[in-house]
């Protein structure tokens, strides 16, 4: 699968192979509404550590990456040297009156140098976004 740093891709564009890979667990804004005592989940977004690295602005798996370095620069250490790329679920949320209700709009790709810079992390805005705040999931993916 071709990918691109900071795009949006649709559930359907995904490679379902990448879905297969770890991930970590982020917290989502969750309003829970507690009528009675039980055990309430909060919600959970993944973000997926793929095998993707970023050599010269280009996506490569790490296979294709060791071809191309070496062909290009007649050595290959490893893929240490290279950032690696992570997919991160981008959710919206379709609630109204202040009210929230999430769900799952698509994918988008970061180097995780991105990922664990907090004021990176804050800014990133993936091309081709919907609009993912208020409204139902039709309105806002149509």
């Amino acid at each position: 699968m071709d990918i691109t740093l900071n795009k949006f891709y649709h559930v359907t564009d995904i490679d379902p192979k990448l879905l297969l890979c770890q991930f970590i667990q982020v917290g989502l804004p969750t309003e829970i509404v507690i009528t009675e005592a039980g055990f309430q989940t909060p919600d959970y977004g993944r973000v997926y550590y793929t095998d993707y690295y970023l050599y010269k602005g280009k996506c490569y798996l790490q296979a294709d990456l060791c071809k191309v370095v070496t062909k290009e620069t007649g050595g290959y250490k490893g893929c240490y040297e290279y950032p690696q790329i992570l997919m991160t679920e981008v959710w919206g949320n379709s609630g109204d009156d202040g009210h929230t209700c999430m769900y799952l709009a698509g994918y988008g790709f970061v180097t995780l140098e991105d990922w664990e810079d907090k004021e990176k992390k804050n800014k990133i805005n993936f091309e081709g976004l919907p609009k993912l705040m208020g409204g139902s999931f039709e309105e806002n993916n149509s």
